[in-house]
């Protein structure tokens, strides 16, 4: 696997990338990665976040690299969590500053809010439900996660609900953001070429102790 020093996501990674990694809680990870799993392909990430503006300045004085990240709440946080993790940075091709800005200002309500823990049961519900369904050859499809607590996003929804609002489309139909999952994101920057970028993937190392 490909090695990302953290001193190089400065000169790589824009505002409003999306980081696709693990989730911090193993337990949940695990059930993420089995669940997704169910929908017939490999399991990639199960973990999303949003990269915040990082300045020169930033880099000159060393604050760390933050991400706008859905983990215990809704809220700016170092990019620390995630080192020695497998990590995917993609990028919307039409991503701007302005676009990012536009993004931020459709959530600014939920900063603070906490992880919507209760709603993982109707996600793994939903995953296990239809995964019968497709071996009974029957069309029918359960969504309870798309209607109990669709207005308290998990990290996934919440990353997709900030590209909505900046004005971006994924090239998915239909384009939502209520009930999408980590590895459905990474599917999506693999499928539409024309929309997505792979900026890098790899393990996230620290290079920067004892500097």
């Amino acid at each position: 696997m490909d090695e990302i020093k953290l001193s190089e996501l400065p000169k790589i990674v824009n505002a409003g990338d999306y980081l696709l990694t693990s989730n911090a809680n193993k337990l949940i990870g695990t059930a993420i990665n089995f669940l997704q799993q169910l929908e017939g392909d490999k399991s990639d990430y199960t973990h999303t976040a949003i990269f915040a503006f990082y300045s020169k300045q930033d880099e000159i004085l060393g604050f760390p690299m933050l991400i706008y990240e859905a983990n215990r709440t809704l809220d700016l946080k170092p990019i620390d969590e995630h080192i020695n993790q497998r990590i995917c940075i993609i990028r919307h091709k039409g991503m701007t500053y302005d676009k990012y800005l536009k993004g931020l200002q459709g959530f600014k309500d939920e900063i603070g809010m906490f992880y919507p823990y209760y709603r993982l049961p109707f996600f793994a519900l939903d995953f296990i439900f239809n995964f019968l369904m497709r071996k009974l050859h029957l069309e029918f499809r359960l969504a309870t996660r798309k209607i109990i607590g669709k207005h308290h996003p998990v990290c996934s929804e919440w990353s997709e609900e900030f590209r909505i609002e900046a004005g971006l489309k994924s090239g998915r139909y239909p384009d939502e953001s209520i009930g999408i999952d980590p590895d459905t994101i990474y599917d999506t920057a693999i499928k539409y070429k024309h929309l997505w970028k792979i900026v890098k993937e790899g393990r996230l190392i620290d290079d920067t102790r004892g500097r």
